[in-house]
């Protein structure tokens, strides 16, 4: 602080009136304008003490959301492991339905195999039997003649008798 004597004047004391005037005013005007410049500041603080509420506000908000997403990836992984070991379920299934569509069609084929061997074999047989058929008829069609040749050649003393056994019995 000023000391007071500094500010008189000897000998006037309208002039120390003036200049302690002029000194008040002056001091109003620091005042004015400290007080101006502590309510910008103050209106500076308050300012900044919103944004930084509601920056808090945001941060508070996004965690949030954040932990929300989070939960949301882990049930996402879950979800997607889960279709994963199903997949790999399914594809696992798949190799062994192929294994066995594979075996399937080897048996089927194989049987195929067998069933036209069985066939030609059967087809030759067939024509066999047809064969001896065809000799059988042929040979009771010759036993068959030898008969009638031998019924039809009789010897002139039989002759008489041929012709009444012929006529019972035809």
């Amino acid at each position: 602080m000023l000391d007071s004597t500094i500010l008189e004047i000897p000998h006037s004391s309208e002039a120390t009136i003036r200049l302690l005037k002029a000194r008040i005013k002056s001091l109003e005007e620091q005042l004015t304008t400290a007080m101006s410049l502590n309510q910008e500041k103050d209106a500076e603080v308050m300012e900044l003490q919103k944004q930084l509420k509601h920056e808090s506000q945001q941060a508070v908000a996004s965690s949030k959301t954040h932990k929300a997403l989070e939960a949301q990836v882990e049930r996402h992984k879950r979800v997607a492991e889960t279709a994963h070991e199903a997949v790999a379920a399914k594809e696992q299934q798949l190799k062994e339905l192929s294994k066995e569509t594979a075996k399937a069609d080897k048996d089927r084929r194989q049987a195929g195999q067998e069933n036209r061997a069985r066939n030609i074999r059967l087809q030759r047989a067939l024509e066999e039997v047809d064969k001896y058929k065809q000799l059988l008829q042929d040979v009771k069609l010759q036993v068959r003649r030898e008969r009638w040749q031998s019924v039809l050649y009789v010897p002139e003393g039989l002759h008489s008798l041929n012709c009444n056994f012929s006529s019972k019995f035809f």
